[in-house]
């Protein structure tokens, strides 16, 4: 007997039928909502707490660390642990640290070294969720709705990260810092008591307890499942390449704004805007009708269409010069951008999924997360140093042709076309 609901449906109400994939859609809906409104909250909290713009980004990178580091690890926990509790435990560790920071701001006592140890510890949880929420989808969704399912979720966190950055100011304008902080917490604890509501069958080999010797030998096999399978590499180096191709808009969208577009922090607030519905389109109209196209096809054209509409970034105050067109022009080029997004992450996921074998669907994906990670700090570092030589036109031209070129390979490959 298969674990998943099935649904004779394909598509967003199918989705909605499955009990199981709703519990889980909403907790995750509610903690990003939460996490969007940490984001403002928390940058301000530090820059009011130090004055330093560098202890702030230092934090971020701090946070990358645990899943750097720990990534193929957590694989092993959510491939062999009750995904389910894992979730749960990992939602209620990430509201108690986050309530720590709060209450410490709040009495006044909170210092730089305490948001260091706490983000650590935040992270860590966050680590060894991920792995096991990627592992636990195959379990309450039958393969035909994978897309489905990553697609209209990228949509869905999307929105709740837009109305959770709209209400921010709102939030720390009535409750404070603090409270906007306890907000956060209080979403994970509502999330853990949401995932208690979960009902997973699993496979007697998910349940055996973990010994240090049955861990490494566990964790050896994912490597090596990796290592043999050229397929899953591919997949991994594609969702890197997203990952890095995107870490110069990160670094260099502020510039661009001001210096190429001549606009202030009002332009960038409606370029993310754009950015942000685009994406939630996007979600929607793959989740709903990218079934009906062969999944290496969606993967193919939504990169070569991604790379082409990121060069166009190159117009804009280039070869554009009137101000306000070279403002709309980036704004649809954003949005187009936000568009593309599920067409190439959701298919990517969907199909790592469907060509991973369960029992090691954890590892890979931890190690998909540990590439990915590591993809975005270098193609920052990347793009701090060329930006001595290269203005930011030329360097968002520069990755769009790198990731059109990386489609049409993909169309060539056999591996990929066969698969």
């Amino acid at each position: 007997m298969e674990a998943y609901e099935v649904n004779k449906k394909v598509g967003i109400k199918g989705l909605i039928k499955s009990k199981n994939y709703m519990v889980m859609f909403i907790a995750n809906f509610i903690s990003r909502f939460g996490d969007s409104v940490d984001g403002i909250a928390y940058g301000w909290m530090v820059y009011m707490l130090t004055g330093s713009k560098l202890l702030l980004g230092t934090l971020f990178a701090v946070n990358a660390i645990p899943n750097i580091l720990l990534g193929p690890f957590a694989g092993v926990f959510a491939d062999r642990l009750d995904k389910k509790k894992l979730i749960t435990l990992s939602y209620l560790g990430r509201g108690i640290m986050v309530s720590l920071t709060a209450l410490l701001y709040f009495v006044g006592i909170l210092r730089p070294w305490h948001l260091f140890i706490i983000t650590i510890f935040n992270s860590t949880f966050e680590t060894l969720m991920m792995p096991a929420m990627t592992s636990l989808m195959p379990l309450i969704v039958d393969e035909e709705s994978y897309l489905s399912a990553n697609s209209f979720s990228t949509s869905a966190f999307k929105f709740a990260e837009l109305i959770g950055t709209a209400m921010a100011g709102a939030i720390i304008a009535l409750i404070g810092i603090s409270g906007a902080i306890f907000v956060d917490a209080a979403t994970f604890f509502i999330a853990a008591l949401i995932m208690l509501m979960l009902k997973v069958k699993y496979e007697k080999s998910q349940e055996e307890k973990l010994s240090v010797k049955s861990y490494i030998s566990e964790l050896k096999v994912g490597f090596k499942f990796v290592k043999d399978n050229k397929l899953i590499r591919l997949i991994i180096i594609l969702f890197a390449i997203v990952n890095f191709g995107l870490s110069p808009v990160n670094v260099m969208l502020p510039i661009f704004a001001k210096d190429i577009l001549q606009g202030g922090p009002e332009v960038l607030s409606i370029i993310g805007i754009a950015f942000s519905l685009g994406t939630i389109l996007g979600g929607i109209i793959i989740g709903q009708i990218g079934q009906k196209f062969k999944i290496t096809n969606l993967i193919i054209v939504g990169f070569f269409l991604f790379g082409i509409d990121y060069a166009l970034l190159f117009l804009p105050g280039t070869v554009i010069h009137a101000n306000l067109v070279s403002i709309a022009l980036t704004i649809f080029i954003f949005f187009t951008l936000g568009f593309l997004i599920p067409m190439v992450s959701s298919p990517i996921s969907a199909y790592m999924m469907s060509k991973t074998d369960k029992q090691v669907l954890g590892r890979v994906s931890s190690f998909m997360g540990m590439i990915s990670c590591c993809a975005i700090p270098l193609g920052s570092a990347l793009t701090g140093v060329i930006t001595e030589y290269l203005s930011a036109s030329s360097i968002f031209l520069i990755m769009g042709i790198m990731i059109s070129l990386v489609a049409l390979s993909l169309n060539y490959s056999k591996t990929f076309k066969k698969a």
